[in-house]
């Protein structure tokens, strides 16, 4: 017994035995022929489909695994905040991760632990009455906050690792800080030997200040007119 001589190819169709058609079979028989155009198809089917299961043909609607080269405004799946992984992210997550807004009630007097998903929002707001000094827990994992200290209360906040050390941000304060993996630091420079242009200024000191509070021309005219009166008085005098 031997096999239909089948090729890999889409017959247009499949003959239709006619009730005039002798019955003979072998190669190229009319009694075979609607059978090697089916036989045809399928190779052809099958060939189509081994090469989509192995890569070698990839639809042109279809990106490759490997490398592949988007066109168009391709989107991916929402990935949660705080995710370290291999994991594409869309510009919802990178917007959230830089500018999104975590508000935490802190009340009380027990330190708060932030777990990946809550730090990781780039803007964080503690609120709440505090009734001890606290210290706010973030992952030890590189990353930068803005931290608004909006509790009430006389007692510090302070932003920290488990186990490195951190930064108390003031009542009413925005701080800038990030963590380096181990310790949480202030985004903020000493400005050694900075060489200020333009106009400059300063808060006006107090009164009578004598520290290395920085002194504006307000302070400077103060001090003059106070010692001005003083010299008056002792010569008037």
């Amino acid at each position: 017994m031997a096999n239909q001589p089948e090729q890999i190819q889409w017959d247009e169709g499949v003959y239709q035995l006619e009730t005039t058609d002798p019955v003979q079979g072998g190669v190229g028989g009319t009694s075979n022929r609607p059978i090697l155009n089916l036989a045809n198809r399928t190779a052809y089917l099958k060939d189509r489909q081994d090469k989509l299961v192995s890569g070698e043909t990839i639809p042109p609607t279809v990106a490759p695994k490997n490398s592949p080269e988007f066109t168009g405004t391709p989107t991916a799946p929402d990935v949660t905040l705080g995710d370290r992984s291999g994991k594409i992210a869309n510009t919802k997550f990178v917007q959230d991760t830089v500018h999104g807004l975590s508000s935490l009630n802190v009340s009380g007097n027990t330190n708060v632990t932030l777990g990946a998903q809550k730090a990781g929002a780039g803007v964080q707001v503690f609120t709440g009455v505090l009734t001890g000094n606290i210290a706010v827990i973030v992952p030890a994992e590189q990353k930068s906050w803005i931290v608004s200290n909006r509790t009430s209360g006389a007692f510090s906040l302070t932003i920290k690792t488990a186990a490195g050390n951190g930064v108390v941000v003031a009542q009413g304060k925005n701080a800038e800080l990030w963590c380096d993996g181990t310790n949480v630091l202030q985004s903020t420079n000493d400005y050694t030997n900075a060489a200020l242009t333009g106009t400059p200024t300063a808060p006006t000191a107090a009164t009578g200040n004598s520290s290395q509070q920085v002194a504006n021309t307000e302070f400077v005219q103060q001090t003059a007119n106070e010692m001005a009166i003083v010299y008056a008085i002792i010569l008037g005098g």
